[in-house]
């Protein structure tokens, strides 16, 4: 009888076990099932003075957008105030780390850079000493690498003295807390009204992509510890096309670059090799008038351009990644403005647009096309102003 009583409380033993395991299980399943996507994106604000914001989403299972707790967030700092013109074309204004746990986005008139704390329910908290300033003139586009950061300071504000400066891209060592501090002797200084217009980084190596608009140069550098960037190569416009380059992307598993060649409606194909020099491929027609904003998905099997004269948008097929080929152009209807800046939701179940003062939802079917289901969402307090960057992460 003994041994049958000892028996029995090593099944139990066991029993408990399990259902332990079970239970850390179905804990674990529901924290994944938990989890919530957010969107920001940047007023742009310029006048009044120092009332620049971000705007801070919560996405539910729909594709709605709530606003957060304390949304829209103050940078501390001042947008540019003007219409329309050069100063807007750009991307990547509004960024966050690869954990989600911050953001940075750019004040194009005050020079500065703003810095904030993403919180666990994806409101925001402004980091202590923020804003920092740009290391120039008019800051429109961030690239983050780790411990590093490049800002292209476009030099194209029409309230401040664009003769007083050069553009140029500014380095700054990103520290464990988020601040940043400017790596001094390292700004490279562009050519007059070059207008750079995007710093993009190569997740796998020391290697930045910097898009000039005006001078149609893509560029390549690598960069030290130390926060030093040095030319590699760079190329012009495709030797059939001409026109001007306005937004790159990576391929996000192949070394490739795709560009959008803006006065020739043209998405231009590059390689890269590990030391960061491009190779010309080819060049496929756009249907849209102004390319200008590109993103792929995660598996790099889709291709999504914004184009913002026409107001349209894009879809190519990838699986011939040096041959992408067109699947979708739609034109949404009643938009308020130009379409520029795009992202997708992080599961990559919706796919978000700047149209003016308002922001489009797509769903993104199971082929990675577009379908507009959604009403826009109105970007309170912005007036006539245009909002820019947008980021998207899943907490």
């Amino acid at each position: 009888m003994r041994i049958n009583h000892l028996s029995q409380r090593m099944r139990f033993k066991k029993l408990f076990r399990g259902l332990l395991s079970l239970a850390g299980i179905v804990m674990l399943v529901g924290s994944a099932l938990a989890q919530t996507s957010y969107l920001y994106v940047e007023s742009d604000i310029g006048n009044p003075q120092n009332k620049n914001s971000v705007f801070g989403f919560s996405i539910d299972g729909t594709g709605n957008l709530t606003a957060l707790p304390g949304s829209p967030y103050l940078t501390g700092g001042s947008g540019i105030f003007a219409s329309s013109g050069s100063e807007f074309n750009a991307d990547q204004e509004v960024i966050t780390n690869p954990t989600g746990t911050l953001l940075y986005a750019v004040n194009g008139h005050s020079n500065t850079i703003s810095a904030f704390t993403i919180n666990a329910d994806g409101t925001l908290t402004t980091l202590r000493g923020s804003p920092f300033p740009s290391g120039g003139q008019d800051p429109v586009s961030i690239g983050l690498s780790g411990s590093f950061m490049v800002v292209a300071n476009k030099n194209e504000d029409p309230n401040q003295d664009t003769t007083a400066d050069n553009p140029n891209y500014s380095t700054f060592r990103v520290k464990s807390n988020g601040s940043l501090t400017l790596n001094s002797s390292a700004t490279i200084e562009l050519a007059v009204d070059s207008s750079p217009a995007q710093v993009l980084m190569w997740p796998k190596g020391s290697v930045v992509f910097g898009l000039e608009f005006k001078t149609s140069r893509i560029a390549t550098y690598s960069f030290n510890k130390q926060g030093l960037m040095t030319e590699l190569s760079f190329v012009g416009p495709p030797p059939t096309s001409g026109g001007e380059f306005l937004g790159e992307i990576l391929h996000p598993k192949k070394r490739i670059l795709y560009a959008g060649v803006l006065n020739r409606a043209e998405v231009a194909v590059y390689t890269y090799d590990v030391a960061g020099n491009l190779t010309f491929i080819r060049t496929v027609p756009n249907p849209g008038s102004d390319i200008c904003w590109l993103k792929t998905n995660a598996a790099g099997t889709r291709l999504y351009t914004s184009e913002s004269l026409s107001r349209t948008i894009s879809v190519y097929d990838l699986s011939d990644s040096l041959n992408p080929v067109l699947l979708q152009h739609i034109a949404p209807a009643n938009t308020a403005g130009p379409i520029t800046n795009i992202a997708l939701e992080p599961t990559e179940a919706f796919f978000y647009a700047i149209c003016g003062p308002t922001l489009r939802i797509f769903n993104i079917d199971g082929s990675g096309m577009l379908n507009e289901t959604l009403d826009p969402v109105t970007l309170t307090g912005v007036g006539t102003g245009m909002p820019l960057g947008l980021a998207t992460i899943r907490k």
